[in-house]
C-alpha cells in the first residue's frame, strides 16, 4: 500500500486525481496567466514535454513560487479580473472623430454594424487585431436626436461581445454623462 502512494503523483493534493486532472491547471498569479496544464501522470503537461525528465506538479510549484494549482474555471476568472484592470474593459471613453475614421480605415473592420433604435443611431466595429487574450478595441459612433454632432467612443471588450451588448454599455455610459452634464 505504501508503494502505491509513492507512485501516485496526486497523493498530496486533496482535490485532484486521475479522474479529474483535466479540469485543473497551474496558474501564474504574478504574471497572471495559465502557466501549464496537468497530465494524467500528474506532471506539468507542457514543461515536461520540453524537459529531460517529467516535472511533477509539486516540483513545478516549488520552483515557481508565484504559481498555484487551480481549476480552469477559476483560472479564467482570475485572468478576466486581471484583464478588466489592465485593459480597462467595460469602460468607454470619448475619442475624436478623426481617430474613429483612422481606425475604420486602418485595417478592414470586423463586426461592423449599425443599428437604429429609439431614434438613436449606433455604429460599432472591432479592430482586427486583439490587444491581448481575446480582448479587442471596439470603436463606436452614437447619434442621438438632441445631439448636434455624433459622439465617438472607444471601449475594450472580449472579442465575443456582440453589437447590442456594446450598444447597451456605451449608451448607458453616455446617458450617465448626459445626466451629469444637464444637472450642473
Amino acid at each position: 500500500m505504501e508503494t502505491t502512494f509513492k507512485n501516485d503523483p496526486f497523493q498530496e493534493f486533496e482535490l485532484i486525481n486521475k479522474k479529474n486532472y483535466m479540469n485543473w491547471c497551474i496558474f501564474d498569479k504574478q504574471n497572471l496567466g495559465r502557466s501549464d496544464g496537468i497530465s494524467k501522470h500528474g506532471t506539468a503537461l507542457f514543461s515536461s514535454a520540453n524537459a529531460e525528465k517529467p516535472i511533477t506538479i509539486r516540483e513545478y510549484l516549488d520552483n515557481n513560487k508565484g504559481c498555484v494549482l487551480t481549476t480552469h474555471n477559476m483560472a479564467l476568472k482570475m485572468q478576466r479580473k486581471f484583464d478588466e484592470i489592465t485593459y480597462d474593459i467595460y469602460k468607454p471613453f470619448s475619442i475624436p472623430e478623426q481617430i474613429f475614421n483612422e481606425m475604420l480605415c486602418c485595417m478592414p473592420p470586423e463586426k461592423w454594424e449599425t443599428s437604429e433604435d429609439n431614434f438613436i443611431i449606433f455604429e460599432s466595429f472591432r479592430m482586427a487585431e486583439a490587444i491581448s487574450n481575446n480582448i479587442y478595441s471596439f470603436y463606436c459612433r452614437v447619434k442621438k436626436p438632441n445631439y448636434k454632432t455624433s459622439k465617438y467612443l472607444k471601449i475594450n471588450l472580449h472579442g465575443s461581445t456582440n453589437h447590442y451588448q456594446i450598444r447597451n454599455l456605451v449608451i448607458e455610459h453616455i446617458n450617465k454623462k448626459d445626466l451629469l452634464f444637464n444637472t450642473k
